[in-house]
């Protein structure tokens, strides 16, 4: 999240089975919040200049007003510091002024509408080390460009496979080519144009999207090993080291992957296959129905 570069993105899942169905992306955009909301670049940053961005943020873009509010709201937690700087940046002070006051703004709907909405704090860096290999190599500029590859491996395998890991909503009307899919989510924006507003990057897009997909994949683990403590601590230790090993093992070959197609000097870097680096359990779908049903009984 931030001023000049604040990215989103929406999913879509069966409630009933929230971790057996693949995800879809329903809206994926992001914006110059500046330009967006005609604030203006001066050097002032008093609160009551962003007030007004913020209230359109949450009540035209996040929550829009008469659709049905999310069952989950991640927002990305904000840096505190800039390149290792002992003070203060303006500039990160004035992201963390906007990421306050989209949390208030959020709670405050969520209480007028009498919601259940799970508001999450997420960490960038939580987010980061998960989709990342072990290889120490692999930090910073490079972590950066991998999560791009991946998503776009994501994004040819909807285009191209038959068992895709994510789904994306027609309208941005993805086309079979080879690469740059991530450059067709961009040119597809409903929201404002390429040009004028400046989302000439995609890492910020492949952010907001890897979050949503980390946050899934935990919830899935989650009741997963609910379930293996049911049967003993033993069971569900075994079932750690799965999990750990499965993530990291896909993480790795990811990696791999791209550091060859770099080799061959065949364009941009992409992974081979994301064929397996989500997983949706069907013990945790079974539990999910089964709570569902004592609910609805």
């Amino acid at each position: 999240m931030g001023l000049k570069n604040f990215a989103l993105t929406k999913l879509a899942l069966n409630k009933r089975l929230p971790f057996n169905t693949v995800p879809m992306i329903t809206e994926w955009d992001k914006y110059d919040v500046q330009l967006w909301a005609n604030v203006g670049t001066d050097d002032t940053f008093e609160p009551q200049k962003y007030v007004e961005p913020c209230y359109r943020l949450v009540n035209e873009i996040l929550l829009p007003r008469g659709e049905p509010l999310p069952d989950a709201l991640l927002i990305e937690r904000q840096r505190s510091r800039s390149g290792g700087s002992p003070v203060v940046n303006e500039w990160v002070f004035r992201v963390n002024m906007l990421e306050a006051m989209v949390h208030s703004m959020v709670y405050s709907r969520i209480c007028e509408e009498r919601s259940k909405i799970e508001v999450i704090s997420a960490s960038p860096q939580r987010m980061g080390y998960y989709w990342k290999p072990l290889d120490d190599e692999v930090k910073g500029k490079v972590a950066k460009k991998f999560r791009v590859g991946y998503v776009e491996q994501l994004l040819a395998d909807f285009v191209q496979s038959s068992d895709p890991k994510i789904s994306v909503d027609p309208h941005f009307a993805l086309q079979k080519f080879s690469g740059d899919y991530l450059s067709q989510v961009m040119n597809s924006s409903q929201s404002h144009s390429r040009g004028t507003f400046g989302a000439e990057k995609g890492d910020d897009l492949v952010d907001a999207l890897l979050h949503a997909l980390a946050w899934i994949q935990w919830q899935a683990n989650k009741t997963v090993m609910k379930l293996e403590f049911i049967s003993g601590v033993e069971d569900a230790m075994k079932k750690v080291d799965e999990l750990y090993q499965s993530h990291t093992e896909q993480m790795g070959n990811a990696w791999m992957a791209q550091q060859n197609k770099a080799k061959k000097g065949k364009g941009k870097p992409t992974v081979a296959t994301t064929k397996h680096s989500l997983k949706y359990d069907p013990n945790a779908t079974k539990a999910v129905e089964q709570e569902l049903d004592s609910i609805e009984k």
